[in-house]
């Protein structure tokens, strides 16, 4: 199910959202803003994409 204003649209991940997380999760300038502006190995991005979605395929 989505949710969508007019500013905004939230809906479940799907397998298409993972390469933008990977992005902002690498980007110093955007994790300076969250996890203590640690920035994320693929791996852990992946790991975190897999436990909020479940297992891919």
């Amino acid at each position: 199910m989505d949710l969508e204003t007019a500013r905004l649209r939230l809906e479940p991940f799907h397998d298409s959202h993972y390469e933008g997380l990977r992005l902002m999760d690498n980007d110093s300038s955007v994790m300076r803003y969250i996890n203590m502006g640690i920035v994320k190995t693929p791996e852990e991005t992946w790991g975190k994409y897999q436990a909020c979605s479940g297992p891919l395929g």
